[in-house]
């Protein structure tokens, strides 16, 4: 077993929107050839890691889904440890859902423990006043990402 591995930056230093980042796919070959573990992060909560993964098959790096792990999968593990039965309302979509649904978080239209901002491209002004009136009556507020 190694007494060490790699966390890697999935957006900005593996690829970007236009391609892999110079250098990406010699790294990550040479960690996968002398078997050095490594984990890739992602802030993107709109993907599921399945499909970042797919996408970075299809660039040429060898990244399996179970080396992904995503700022909506953190946030689903923290709830999911916050209380056994939370109640959320979600700003967001996709992979941000998945994981919620993954730890068997409960998306619910009223009366929400919290309120989840992640990345969407669906919001509604009706969906972010409906935020805003819930944690005005005590829900508590959890950003999946700074952007």
């Amino acid at each position: 077993m190694s007494k060490f591995g790699v966390l890697l930056d999935i957006d900005g230093v593996l690829c970007d929107q236009l391609g892999l980042m110079a250098g990406a796919k010699e790294f990550v070959s040479t960690l996968v050839s002398k078997n050095i573990p490594f984990m890739c992060l992602s802030n993107n909560s709109l993907i599921k890691r399945s499909d970042m993964s797919d996408h970075l098959i299809s660039l040429g790096l060898p990244i399996k889904t179970e080396q992904i792990y995503t700022s909506a999968m953190a946030t689903a593990r923290f709830l999911a440890q916050q209380t056994q039965e939370a109640r959320v309302y979600v700003l967001g979509s996709g992979g941000l859902i998945t994981a919620l649904e993954k730890n068997d978080i409960s998306l619910v239209e009223s009366r929400p423990d919290y309120v989840i901002v992640g990345e969407g491209r669906d919001y509604t002004l009706e969906m972010v006043d409906k935020a805003i009136k819930f944690l005005k009556e005590g829900a508590r507020l959890v950003s999946v990402n700074m952007d």
